[in-house]
């Protein structure tokens, strides 16, 4: 997509993105439990989450612009 990562949840990084597990990006929580200030503090341009962040949903948009991206399991790959 050619944007810079700065945070990410670190409390578990799946081995394809474990070059974003170094000190280099701000762990900003976990999936379910998300360091809302640690993100603030980053004055991300956006902020993607998925269904295990959906009901936090306004929390992030108070941050900064907020997608929520659904996956659809019934055909993931698409």
């Amino acid at each position: 997509m050619g944007v810079e990562i700065t945070g990410l949840p670190q409390a578990i990084v799946p081995k394809t993105l474990e070059k974003y597990a170094g000190s280099e990006y701000t762990n900003v929580g976990s999936l379910k439990e998300p360091d809302f200030e640690a993100l603030h503090e980053l004055q991300p341009d956006v902020i993607f989450i998925s269904g295990r962040q959906a009901e936090l949903y306004d929390q992030f948009a108070e941050i900064a612009p907020t997608v929520f991206v659904e996956v659809d399991y019934a055909n993931y790959m698409s």
